[in-house]
């Protein structure tokens, strides 16, 4: 099996980077016109933010979050949200702060939020006034609202800040039709500003992930269960309610799901409507984002009486394992509900009956490389995701053709939905930008750490750490690398794989073209 280190080479931080200069031409100061609380505003809108900064914000996604940052502190229990510094150093930003001497801050705000603070909302310490959109940023647990800013809303302390943009967005949830155009036009007031033309928004798949079925038993201790596709459709539209339905032992069963806007639901739906012709009274499962409450939605019907929900995976896991956590119903003992793998990794308490199952007897630490292996050449150009209420996510063309081609990538959700090869329950976890309004040092910057995935196999991952392991000095869980994408069968440790070295040449191109779309 392949490893990586967090190491980068000096080709990749010199010589490989594209620089996006010539890209993203910014252009004069241009008037901009802002309604609502009265009359009309007219204002100079700068479209440039050149100011270099030491710290760099970003947010959304939490089912890479792991990687990317390391362990997060716990508060009463359950993990905080938000994370300013890098708690190991063989994270991915964690690498990417100690090679470029830049700290990168990130907000678990979940895949919907990230997209949608990245597009521009207000936020809660500025309501909406001049955009119809929801105020969605959320106060992370380690910060606190900034006024007149739109980050996301972690400490923003260092040059340049506070911050109106946050830098970038995490998301397993590919950008919309809707999130590309509110990303082009939404603007909003804030202290008699304007926020920063960004441009048009840049797409890049960063690194694959799975999704676990994790569930608190302690009637099976010591044992791990396998499911099939109909059992979790029994399980979450409530045909199953005791686990004797199962074959164990009797014990109410509850199903917990994200109660936010999540790219973990999203990837667990792309499997399951896919998989099965499940449905939730008389409706038809859906491919989306969220599981209930608004459309398009997964479960149209009103969920089962036997189901609880949680914020976020480490949120949904604290439900399931300690009953902490639980945003709606009952956690605990009983409980069974997707999540990031790497976060149920570390919950694993197999003595008590905390465990997560295999789905056709594949397991999603031990055989997610080799289904990470039959991604090659599945890289949509300037293509978005349509959510189809009732059915399959598809990926079509944006409406209108961007200024800029081949700036938006992402992977065709159909070519993980039923990927036949290794753990079935797979995610794509994407990397969002601006194309405008970065500044040329912070471009630099940008690129670097979206070109981080492009290191060769003999300069990362090698340092032989796994997630949810422990320390042989503090006997403290560590963050690892991710395991490289292999066709060998239960080679995995992580739960997270690589997603480029399942590129093709050519598709290694394509994505280094759309990380050059990062510009000033």
């Amino acid at each position: 099996m392949f490893r990586y280190s967090l190491r980068l080479g000096a080709a990749l931080t010199t010589g490989l980077l594209v620089t996006g200069a010539a890209i993203a031409a910014t252009g004069p100061i241009k008037p901009h016109v802002v309604t609502g609380g009265g009359a009309a505003v007219h204002q100079a809108r700068p479209l440039t933010n050149p100011t270099a900064r030491a710290i760099l914000v970003g947010g959304g996604a939490t089912l890479p979050a792991l990687a990317y940052m390391g362990p997060f502190p716990t508060a009463s229990g359950a993990p905080v949200k938000f994370l300013a510094k890098p708690s190991d150093a063989k994270s991915v930003f964690g690498y990417f702060d100690s090679s470029d001497k830049l700290t990168v801050q990130y907000c678990q705000t979940g895949s919907g939020y990230g997209k949608t603070v990245l597009n521009g909302a207000a936020n809660a310490a500025n309501p909406v006034t001049a955009i119809g959109q929801e105020a969605v940023n959320l106060t992370c647990t380690n910060g606190s609202p900034v006024a007149g800013t739109n980050g996301f809303q972690g400490p923003q302390t260092g040059t340049g800040f506070p911050l109106t943009d946050p830098d970038f967005a995490g998301s397993d949830s590919p950008i919309t039709q809707t999130d590309y155009t509110n990303f082009t036009t939404y603007k909003h007031t804030d202290h008699n500003t304007i926020q920063p033309d960004r441009g048009e928004a840049v797409q890049v798949p960063f690194v694959v992930g799975s999704v676990a079925l994790l569930y608190n038993n302690p009637d099976l201790a010591n044992k791990q269960i396998s499911l099939s596709a109909s059992q979790l459709c029994n399980i979450f539209n409530g045909t199953y309610t005791n686990w004797s339905q199962l074959g164990y032992k009797s014990r109410p069963l509850t199903f917990v799901y994200r109660s936010d806007g999540s790219g973990t639901t999203f990837s667990f739906s792309n499997y399951l409507v896919k998989a099965t012709s499940c449905k939730v009274g008389t409706a038809a499962l859906s491919v989306s984002q969220t599981w209930a409450g608004s459309t398009p939605v997964v479960v149209e019907s009103p969920v089962p009486s036997n189901s609880a929900s949680a914020s976020g995976n480490g949120n949904v896991t604290s439900c399931i394992v300690s009953n902490t956590s639980c945003a709606t119903g009952t956690g605990g003992a009983g409980t069974i509900g997707y999540v990031e793998t790497a976060n149920a990794k570390a919950a694993l308490n197999a003595a008590s009956g905390i465990e997560y199952a295999t789905i056709g007897g594949k397991d999603p630490v031990k055989n997610l490389p080799e289904a990470a292996n039959k991604l090659a050449n599945t890289i949509d150009v300037d293509k978005v995701v349509q959510f189809n209420q009732g059915g399959l996510a598809t990926a079509v063309a944006l409406t209108t053709a961007p200024t800029t081609a081949g700036c938006l990538t992402f992977v065709d959700p159909g070519a993980y939905n039923a990927i036949g090869t290794g753990y079935p329950i797979v995610a794509v976890s994407n990397l969002d930008f601006g194309q405008k309004a970065n500044g040329s040092t912070n471009s630099a910057n940008l690129q670097k750490l979206a070109k981080i995935q492009f290191a060769s196999t003999a300069t990362v991952y090698n340092n032989k750490y796994v997630i949810g392991g422990t320390s042989a000095s503090s006997n403290a869980i560590v963050i690892d690398s991710i395991d490289a994408a292999t066709a060998s069968t239960g080679t995995g440790t992580t739960g997270y794989s690589t997603l480029p070295l399942a590129y093709s040449p050519s598709t290694n191109t394509v994505v280094s073209k759309a990380i050059g779309c990062i510009g000033a």
